[in-house]
């Protein structure tokens, strides 16, 4: 049986839901062989992207920055290479990815990602082996000399 991973990110709102969610199914070698990347339909547009007010302005992450990644969202939007999706759809193609490729559920924060899928009603549950990408490259990169 050949390997393979489903690797996740998800970006957020000021209230921890996903705006924004893709993931990539790929093997053992980095092939994607399936992948999924949309907004969030009821989430994004209806709630704030996430920002840290004490950020500095030109940072991603201010308040600025949010406005800034908006504009590029609706620019996805508009010119078709995002689309939004609701989270049955989200659910649907993730309990279709889990039967064909029976994947292990991978993210640089697994935690973070999977708690706000939940908080989303975005089902991760049917992956049960999963690791952290975090705390993968942290156990190896701390046995390393």
């Amino acid at each position: 049986m050949k390997n393979y991973f489903l690797t996740i990110d998800t970006e957020t709102t000021q209230n921890n839901l996903v705006a924004d969610f893709a993931a990539t199914i790929t093997d053992k070698h980095g092939n994607i062989v399936a992948q999924c990347a949309v907004l969030i339909a009821g989430v994004y547009g209806k709630h704030p992207l996430f920002f840290d007010s004490t950020a500095p302005p030109n940072s991603v992450w201010s308040a600025e920055g949010k406005d800034k990644r908006e504009q590029i969202y609706n620019a996805m939007l508009d010119s078709g290479t995002r689309m939004l999706a609701s989270v049955p759809a989200v659910n649907s193609w993730l309990l279709k990815a889990y039967h064909q490729y029976k994947p292990v559920l991978t993210a640089y924060n697994l935690a973070f990602d999977v708690d706000k899928c939940s908080k989303t009603g975005i089902d991760l549950n049917p992956f049960t082996r999963r690791f952290c990408l975090w705390y993968a490259a942290c156990d190896v990169l701390g046995k390393s000399k």
